[in-house]
């Protein structure tokens, strides 16, 4: 949360821009905002306000769809038995919030019908409207967005801010509507970004720390070269969406330790996704990991292995063609838990499992655990995706705005972001 004085400064320097023409970054940065609940251990979360005053609720950050939408207060949504809308219906839960249209003076209703169907299970449906949304430090108006009023739910119900393609909204895929400018578009329309790119630092999720940038990247952030690589769902799937090509996956048991190649040669293109919990494979690698790490069964089928197996420096290690990337298993472990306690093993050694689950399709889809190692930049723009390196918990921070390349012969000029012309904040 940003203190009073460091709110007064930004506005005093956005100030200095505009009397004394100062150049100033056209990026908007929004921190993480990470959900206490045990249960929502990978949720790329953070904090928005919506309307005027302005309401907060808590949002999913999510690359894999490209809706925005918040529950509407009182609605039969939010009585759900897993609505977290307020108080008195978030027992197990955090309290997420959800949206008052009566508070707000600049609620705009559209009757067009919202749905909305998640990977998850979770249905929404409800109406359009139009309003402002705060995020950060700064106030986006008239956003075309959705107020959820029914639905069915298959876990706690929080808002979702989808920042993927326009072409893959709700609307467009079930209805073959005409695309709306959804939230990225909306930031570049308004002058507050100059490209449809963003940079995701989820961290360590043991940490509180993280945040997107949109217009830029913080290069402090990550180490190594940020590569770009193409994507390749409109060539195999006619979809705008963050898919990959997958070219390498292997595990380390030590930091010294030769690799184990896992998976063969022939993978599937890979969703790149913050909005999923988990790392979700084709069931033919899944069932090659088990033995990779020796991984054991216990009684009710749950997958586990040693807590202390990480302290070594045990990490997967992923290739995206040119993008190479490494997750340390102590960062994506999950603490087993039986009555309050650590479960553990006959030796008395506490006992974890991974955020990995089969997925019957043929793209797989990597979430926020993986996402937690990497520094990723989304290029909506370009129809790239890049990755480098994360630097875990680094306070350090040097934003650079993504600049339009400089234009050729037959090339349009477009924000690039690989290119080294930035600006320095």
């Amino acid at each position: 949360m940003w203190s009073s004085f460091t709110l007064e400064l930004k506005v005093l320097v956005m100030s200095i821009c505009l009397i004394q023409s100062i150049q100033c970054l056209k990026t908007v940065e929004i921190p993480f905002t990470r959900m206490n609940d045990p249960n929502s251990r990978f949720v790329a979360s953070m904090q928005i306000s919506v309307g005027s005053p302005p309401q907060q609720v808590m949002a999913i950050f999510d690359t894999g769809s490209s809706d925005l939408w918040v529950p509407q207060l009182n609605s039969r949504l939010c009585k759900d038995r897993l609505a977290t809308c307020t108080d008195s219906n978030s027992k197990n839960s955090s309290v997420s919030g959800a949206f008052d249209t009566g508070k707000s003076t600049t609620f705009n209703a559209n009757r067009s019908p919202f749905e909305a169907t998640y990977a998850n299970g979770v249905e929404i449906q409800g109406t359009f409207m139009s309003e402002s949304v705060t995020v950060g430090n700064t106030s986006v108006s008239n956003n075309t967005m959705g107020l959820g009023q029914t639905g069915k739910l298959t876990s706690p119900l929080i808002a979702i801010l989808g920042v993927g393609p326009s072409s893959s909204e709700a609307s467009v895929l079930a209805n073959n509507a005409k695309p709306y400018t959804n939230f990225p578009e909306n930031l570049k329309a308004q002058g507050l970004t100059k490209s449809l790119a963003y940079s995701v630092y989820l961290n360590d999720f043991r940490s509180p720390t993280g945040s997107v940038v949109f217009g830029g990247m913080d290069t402090a952030k990550f180490t190594g070269p940020m590569q770009m690589v193409p994507l390749v769902g409109q060539k195999l799937f006619n979809s705008s969406d963050f898919i990959v090509p997958w070219t390498s996956f292997s595990f380390s048991a030590d930091r010294n330790a030769k690799p184990t190649a896992i998976g063969g040669n022939n993978f599937p293109p890979v969703l790149v996704d913050t909005g999923n919990p988990s790392l979700s494979f084709p069931a033919k690698i899944l069932d090659q990991i088990g033995p990779a790490i020796k991984v054991q069964t216990l009684q009710d089928g749950t997958k586990a292995l040693k807590c202390s197996s990480g302290d070594s420096g045990a990490k997967f290690n992923f290739e995206f063609q040119t993008a190479k990337v490494e997750v340390p298993l102590s960062m994506i472990f999950i603490p087993l838990m039986k009555n309050g306690a650590p479960m553990t093993d006959k030796s008395g050694s506490s006992l974890c499992t991974l955020p990995l689950e089969p997925i019957d399709s043929n793209v797989a889809s990597f979430g926020a655990p993986m996402l937690s190692a990497v520094y990723t930049v989304f290029d909506l723009e370009n129809k790239e995706l890049g990755m480098a390196q994360a630097k875990l918990n680094e306070s350090a921070t040097n934003i650079q705005e993504f600049q339009p390349a400089s234009p050729s012969k037959g090339a349009a000029k477009r924000p690039r972001a690989q290119s080294a012309r930035f600006r320095q904040k």
